[in-house]
């Protein structure tokens, strides 16, 4: 088979190399254990020796293949400055046009919120999103960013009917707000809102049903809307205490759509439609 061939000419490659040979493997939680365990026992036969890097988060069933390996050391993740500078200096190493630094930030929230802080994610998206970045069409930051959510698998998968049935049974005042959300970000094709338009738009939600304004309600709002994955406040903020998120939403001046603003605007307009509502 070709499988077998390959392995035989994997290993009389190895044969005829005088050097000490290393073998790096990135993200081997991707492979089937059984195809990589065959490439440690040769190593074990053999003066080949094989790294690798295995994220246990994403695969927990991994841990059968790390005691397969004779050393085994975990690595920290990266803070967000630290995968910044990276995806910065490979930026500006690859691109032939300038990218906007808000992108890199951008595709490292998303790694936060999707994925582990490690760079190897974001080399990823870049090889990816590299021919788009490059073509002489510019794209605004709307199409840029339903490219870079597609690089996530949790998100190609949002349940949208779990979605439409939590939005359609919300507050009156939550569905006009998730929709003056949604024209905010398709209208302007930013990546961010600040906390400052944030409370433009509950004001002005509020005052096209006449509803009384409350700042704790409204930090409710946002914190809910947290914690359904429709918002997140950025980790570009300042302030990085994210386990008390309630208590420092207005100290967050920069949040991010979570799922794409056109799918959430398709859910609302579901919802307006089914109960044809009228301002």
């Amino acid at each position: 088979s070709n499988i077998s061939n390959l392995w035989n000419l994997f290993k009389l490659t190895c044969r005829k190399v005088d050097h000490n040979l290393v073998f790096i493997f990135n993200n081997i939680e991707h492979l089937e254990p059984e195809i990589f365990k065959k490439f440690l026992q040769y190593g074990k036969d053999t003066s080949v020796s094989f790294i690798a890097t295995v994220n246990q988060a994403l695969k927990p069933s991994t841990l059968d293949l790390i005691s397969e390996f004779d050393l085994k050391k975990k690595l920290n993740y990266f803070s967000y400055k630290e995968l910044f500078d990276i995806l910065k200096q490979r930026v500006s190493l690859t691109f032939l046009r300038e990218v906007d630094k808000e992108l890199v930030e951008f595709i490292i929230d998303l790694i936060f919120e999707h994925y582990v802080p490690v760079p190897g994610k974001g080399i990823e998206i870049l090889r990816e999103i590299y021919p788009v970045l490059n073509q002489q069409v510019s794209l605004n930051s709307l199409e840029i960013s339903e490219i870079l959510r597609n690089q996530f698998d949790s998100l190609q998968v949002t349940d949208e009917f779990s979605m439409l049935s939590y939005i359609s049974e919300a507050e009156l005042l939550t569905i006009i707000f998730l929709d003056n959300l949604s024209n905010h970000f398709s209208k302007n094709s930013n990546l961010y809102i600040t906390i400052k338009e944030l409370k433009e738009l509950y004001f002005v939600s509020c005052e096209s049903i006449d509803y009384e304004k409350d700042m704790e309600e409204f930090k409710n709002l946002i914190t809910t809307l947290r914690n359904i994955g429709i918002l997140n406040a950025s980790k570009k903020n300042n302030l990085n205490d994210y386990r008390n998120f309630s208590d420092n939403i207005l100290n967050y001046n920069f949040y991010f759509m979570v799922i794409n603003p056109r799918q959430l605007k398709s859910i609302l307009d579901a919802i307006f439609n089914k109960h044809n509502f009228l301002f």
